[in-house]
């Protein structure tokens, strides 16, 4: 039976107790992995913020339109000839409201047609606050509201 000499690994971190073919990492990597890691981290934690900005102002814009559709229902609601369906000026009647911590101006203008008496409505609900298109942007949705007329297609 012959005994053999164990040998020492070769290179870098070879340390008296290392088996053959392992060795750790040095600080060096492990600092540049942490940095790696950092701005990894960095660059996902932007995108999250520039997420929720976004959802928050798609939160507005959605009850922008909502706010709209139901100002439009309460004056499809009403008669022709209801006085809340009276002409305004061109720049239309407004009002603000406030919904969810949310306020907006609400702007209502009437316009009629002298020929036909078509009336067109048009809602316009713009947030107050924000600072970027998003938060800013107004919603505005239109009709138009003929009178009722007689005839063979009438009964």
């Amino acid at each position: 039976m012959r005994i053999r000499k164990r040998q020492r690994p070769a290179g870098r971190n070879a340390g008296a107790g290392a088996p053959a073919g392992q060795r750790g990492f040095t600080l060096i990597e492990v600092v540049m992995s942490m940095g790696i890691m950092t701005v990894v981290s960095l660059g996902a934690l932007s995108l999250f913020t520039y997420a929720i900005h976004y959802n928050g102002g798609g939160n507005t814009r959605a009850i922008a339109v909502g706010l709209a559709q139901q100002r439009m229902e309460q004056l499809r609601s009403v008669a022709f000839t209801d006085t809340r369906l009276a002409a305004t000026t061109p720049s239309g009647t407004s009002s603000t409201v406030t919904y969810e911590g949310n306020t907006f101006l609400v702007v209502t203008t009437i316009q009629v047609d002298a020929t036909t008496g078509v009336k067109t409505v048009t809602i316009k609900v713009t947030p107050y606050g924000g600072n970027d298109l998003l938060t800013k942007s107004s919603v505005t949705i239109s009709i138009l509201r003929a009178p009722s007329a007689t005839g063979p297609y009438m009964g």
